[in-house]
């Protein structure tokens, strides 16, 4: 009997060091893991088209004209800079805190982070919303982890017996460092993201321009701007 107990326990831990194995070759190969290289030269190359265009166009016109322009286009310059460097770095994050997630083997908590995330992009926060929802990415990251070491034997024996003990065992083991490090990953990505949100924002606040009026030149065909 003792055997086969130590034959399905051998499997168990190969089981999981070939699929933490997989899934360090992911976090190592993905091209996710690279960020937006292309929205980061875009969002950057925009702010400083706009802090040169913007006084320029104002130097035409007045020197209060210029004065706004130089506020506008210094503003557009740091969203875009701010904006892009945030956006990348919390993709490069995001990347990351996935492929480490899967070294949990908890399919469970790996479908309610992926729920969590896609609900906190779709809301497009602000920053302050992504650092309330970064702390508690990682609060939760630790209490799963903890939690996840005593209840998933208990559940896995209560679907295989021994075996799913053993089994859950591992998963708890595999979680309590993975979960607090995902916690963490998750957390920052989140505050980056919400950082890039509100540049963003402010991007889109100053591109906004008002619409050419046309005036016609009494006793003639003509018109001007």
């Amino acid at each position: 009997p003792a055997g086969p107990r130590g034959g399905g326990g051998s499997r168990v831990v190969k089981h999981y060091v070939l699929q933490a194995l997989s899934q360090l070759h992911r976090v190592v190969g993905s091209l996710a893991s690279i960020g937006s290289p292309v929205n980061l030269v875009d969002s950057i190359g925009g702010g400083v088209q706009e802090f040169f265009y913007a006084p320029a166009k104002g130097v035409v016109e007045s020197p209060q004209a210029f004065a706004t322009g130089l506020y506008k286009g210094t503003t557009g310059m740091v969203g875009g800079v701010v904006g892009g460097v945030s956006s990348s770095v919390a993709g490069i994050g995001s990347a990351l805190g996935h492929n480490v997630s899967m070294l949990s083997g908890d399919r469970e908590y790996i479908a309610e982070r992926e729920a969590r995330r896609r609900r906190f992009q779709a809301e497009s926060a602000g920053a302050g919303a992504g650092v309330i929802a970064g702390g508690l990415s990682i609060a939760r990251g630790i209490t799963d982890g903890v939690s996840g070491l005593v209840l998933r034997p208990v559940e896995g024996a209560k679907k295989e017996g021994a075996l799913g003990a053993v089994k859950g065992l591992a998963k708890g083991i595999a979680g309590v460092a993975v979960k607090p490090v995902v916690g963490v990953l998750d957390g920052a990505t989140t505050v980056l993201q919400g950082v890039s949100q509100t540049a963003s924002n402010v991007q889109i606040t100053q591109h906004v321009r008002p619409p050419l009026r046309l005036l016609q030149i009494p006793d003639s065909d003509e018109v001007q701007i």
